[in-house]
This record gives structure tokens, sequence and C-alpha cells, in this order.
């Protein structure tokens, strides 16, 4: 896993875009079921708060933590999970530090 950096304002729209790889290969986006996303000891999930997060488009993921009520300003350590018809129990995919102003 690659360690990337992100910055969000809370209570923004603006999203975080990820173009998710595997073996070097963009992987197609619109196969993903869920997703969730640990951050601070809370998880942001897909399937809870389904529009915080766009899984439309072929060649990234969207997700607009801004808007969720279970993160908090500060710097974090995250991690997003995903799940899709070959990865049932998920597959962990991102480490992240993010900072949430």
């Amino acid at each position: 896993m690659r360690k990337i950096n992100e910055t969000i304002y809370k209570g923004s729209e603006n999203a975080i875009v990820w173009a998710l790889h595997k073996d070097g290969v963009v992987i197609d986006h619109t196969l993903i079921t869920r997703a969730t996303l640990t951050i601070a000891g809370a998880v942001v999930d897909s399937q809870v708060s389904p529009e915080l997060f766009n899984f439309t488009n072929a060649e990234r993921i969207e997700i607009k933590l801004g808007l969720s009520h279970r993160v908090f300003k500060g710097d974090h350590q995250a991690r997003l999970k995903i799940y899709a018809p070959t990865y049932v129990m998920g597959v962990n995919f991102e480490d992240v530090t993010i900072s949430i102003l």
C-alpha cells in the first residue's frame, strides 16, 4: 500500500478522489459494492452513508468525508477498505493521513 496525504474541510463537499490500482492497473470502480474508511476510531461506511461515496466513475472513487458527522478536525490516520465481487470479504486499499480543517 502506498502512503498518501489528503486535506479536507469539515462541513465542505470537497471530495477525496482516488484512482485505485491493482497490479499497476486502475481497477473498475463501478464494480465496488461497498467501501469503508476507518478514521480516528470511527468507520464511515457506504452502506450507512451512501451520500458520502461515489463509485459511478469507472476510473475513480470519490468520498465526501467533510460532510460526515463521524469525523472531527485534526490529523488522522485512515484506511480505505473496498468490497466487490472479487473482494467479498473486503480488501484494504489505501493507508492515508487525512488532515481535516
